[in-house]
């Protein structure tokens, strides 16, 4: 399986949907990394940009958006833009022993 890196930004002009939908969508992301589908999520926060980053194995771009069409933010309509990017770990737990093995240079 490959690994995305999804970044998604979500509407916080909507606080009381989103505080009211948290729940759901947490029990959604507990229930995809009981399946080890995710590896890692959360928020992003700067001065401009409310979201966040989850870190999914999954066997194509298309499955990861069939993900994403699941989860209660995106079924209440509060996630406004989505990036699905395809990720090569080369260091850390999910590298695949890159790390030991690309030379330094």
């Amino acid at each position: 399986m490959t690994i995305y890196a999804i970044e998604y930004r979500y509407d916080e002009s909507l606080p009381r949907l989103v505080s009211d939908t948290r729940p759901a969508h947490r029990q959604y992301l507990r229930e995809l990394q009981a399946e080890n589908i995710l590896l890692a999520a959360g928020f992003l926060r700067d001065a401009v940009f409310d979201g966040a980053l989850l870190i999914v194995r999954a066997d194509s771009a298309a499955e990861v958006q069939a993900l994403l069409e699941r989860d209660p933010f995106e079924i209440n309509g509060l996630i406004h833009s989505v990036q699905i990017r395809e990720w090569e770990p080369t260091f850390g737990i999910y590298s695949k022993g890159f790390d030991r093995e690309f030379p330094s240079s």
